[in-house]
């Protein structure tokens, strides 16, 4: 009797352990992008993309090369050294969607400060025998995209639900499936959101049109699979946050767009490049206590009661995680300054119709822009991510957006803000070397650039009257009183970039 009893717990303990989990874990993106331009590796790669998206995710991001198949892609991004995401070494995937724009009442437009990205991994089933669904891990390769840039209207349809809108506010607002930016002043910020599908065909890891392998359930979030896609994958759902607060709105005008052209919302669209490890994955799939019916594990927020991921989490994604191979791509995207009209030749449209297609174009509506050459080092002065005790450098040769530099007027001179992530150069780094880390403006962050023979400048610190010298190591410092070869740059109007692949 002890011996059957004992097989009877073994088997119910067997069969415990098959039952599929419903697996719900976050993933939360930092909110300085990783890249921030006009490249959609998935879409269009090898060329500049028609629009400005916003990236996230690990650092062997690129425009890759129409000719590479999505196997290649996959082993460079999984072979990434830091993600500025919070699962690090097993999601080395890369996030992408696009970037939110402003426009003023005289027609111009600013790029709208952002506040992160979070990406959900949820377990949405369906009835009957897909109430509990076997759900795969991403396939090596895998990529996907969810939304349409083209889409202007609602009609109804499970895509078109798919895309939707929260306004963050003190007052409680029901969520929109267009910008509700007209109705309502979103206080505490704007939260763009999109349900990737979550059926694949079970068989390719990607298809022309980067859609027809996927398919949604009956529902855009749960429901039951069709018959086309019987495989059940974890749902993705990206929550991009921007900061509309710090612009008017909510008066019966709806002044926001997204850089596709679209000043309704219903064009809002995500872009998924799986770098997954698909042997943790399938174990957080797996195991039990990965279950959003897990207290511990909070809602998908405490990632770290999942054992299979637990040991990858970072607290604090990394900020300064940088591609390593830049992109020279240095067109103006209006970060701290209005421009003229939207990157890449997107007239605003209400029309379902495809955006026209232009050349980059490097015109502003303010000051011009510049690249600072050092004479000495022949290289372009560069700078370092916000936050970090860096120095800034004249180290760099071929110029992306972190080389551009705005001279904004100032009393007593201009600031120099940097177009790469819109702070203020300064002057009170370590042993007063420049470095970039201030949002605001003081006698620091304040220059005067000297016109100097043969087409060259001197840039002077109005905190000390010293003028910038670059040093054997290639560092910047106001060290200088008197203008020798260490002190002199050239100033070049960026011309869009030569996009290299």
């Amino acid at each position: 009797m002890k011996a059957v009893f004992c097989r009877l717990v073994f088997a119910f303990l067997l069969a415990l352990s098959c039952v599929q989990a419903d697996p719900f874990w976050k993933v939360f993106c930092s909110g300085q992008p990783l890249f921030r331009g006009r490249l959609d590796p998935i879409v269009q790669p090898g060329m500049a993309s028609g629009h400005v998206h916003k990236v996230s995710g690990s650092n062997h991001f690129s425009a890759c090369n129409a000719s590479q198949s999505p196997m290649d892609v996959y082993k460079d991004v999984v072979s990434s050294t830091c993600t500025t995401c919070s699962i690090r070494t097993v999601d080395n995937s890369q996030y992408w969607h696009p970037d939110l724009y402003y426009q003023w009442p005289n027609g111009t437009f600013s790029l709208v400060p952002n506040g992160g990205l979070t990406v959900y991994y949820l377990s949405r089933g369906g009835s009957g025998n897909q109430t509990k669904p076997d759900y795969q891990p991403f396939p090596p390769g895998f990529r996907m995209v969810a939304g349409d840039p083209f889409r202007r209207s609602f009609t109804g349809t499970v895509e078109d639900y798919a895309v939707s809108y929260a306004c963050l506010s003190n007052i409680p607002t029901a969520e929109m499936n267009r910008f509700p930016t007209d109705k309502y002043f979103c206080n505490n910020g704007l939260r763009a959101q999109v349900f990737f599908p979550m059926c694949w065909n079970g068989k390719d890891v990607d298809s022309p049109d980067h859609r027809a392998h996927m398919a949604y359930p009956t529902s855009y979030n749960q429901g039951n699979c069709p018959d086309t896609h019987p495989v059940r994958v974890p749902g993705v759902f990206f929550e991009a946050f921007y900061s509309v607060d710090q612009f008017p709105h909510g008066q019966g005008t709806q002044p926001f767009a997204w850089a596709c052209g679209d000043p309704t919302g219903y064009g809002f669209h995500g872009d998924f490049l799986s770098g997954w490890d698909a042997d943790v994955m399938r174990a957080a799939l797996l195991d039990p206590k990965c279950d959003s019916s897990n207290p511990d594990m909070d809602d998908g927020n405490n990632v770290r009661a999942c054992p299979p991921l637990s040991q990858y989490v970072q607290d604090t994604p990394e900020e300064a995680c940088l591609m390593t191979t830049p992109v020279p791509l240095t067109e103006d995207m209006g970060i701290g300054h209005t421009i003229p009209a939207l990157p890449g030749c997107n007239p605003l449209t209400t029309v379902e119709t495809p955006p026209c297609q232009g050349p980059i174009s490097p015109s502003k509506a303010k000051d011009p822009r510049y690249l600072i050459k050092s004479k000495v080092t022949g290289k372009y002065v560069s700078c370092n991510p916000p936050g970090t005790k860096n120095p800034m450098v004249a180290d760099v040769e071929i110029p992306t957006l972190a080389e551009v530099w705005d001279p904004n007027p100032v009393p007593g001179g201009v600031c120099l803000l940097s177009e790469d992530n819109g702070i203020f150069a300064s002057a009170n780094g370590v042993n007063g070397q420049l470095w970039v880390n201030r949002n605001s403006v003081s006698l620091w962050e304040t220059f005067n650039i000297l016109t100097q023979p043969n087409g060259y400048v001197a840039i002077q610190s109005a905190r000390n009257n010293l003028y910038i010298n670059v040093s054997s190591d290639a560092t910047l410092a106001p060290t200088c009183a008197t203008i020798t070869d260490s002190c002199l740059f050239t100033l070049e109007i960026p011309d869009g970039g030569s996009f290299r692949v």
